[in-house]
């Protein structure tokens, strides 16, 4: 349960990185240490678990790619 100051425990640190000009849809959700290319786009409601390159388009839960943008 934790101490007084802190009741859900001890906490942990994740460093996600958002590329450049990347548009995130509302809702989306990224999980553990990501990175998200350059030029992205991310669904709205996806779950982002893994790395996405640079000129993506994913969504879904798990995120997954949809198509290559140019």
């Amino acid at each position: 349960m934790g101490t007084h100051g802190r009741r859900a425990g001890e906490g942990e640190i994740y460093n996600q990185k958002i590329g450049s000009g990347t548009w995130i849809g509302a809702r989306s959700t990224f999980v553990t240490n990501v990175v998200v290319g350059e030029g992205c786009m991310v669904a709205a409601c996806a779950c982002v678990v893994r790395d996405i390159e640079e000129d993506s388009l994913v969504g879904g839960v798990p995120a997954k790619l949809i198509r290559k943008l140019s």
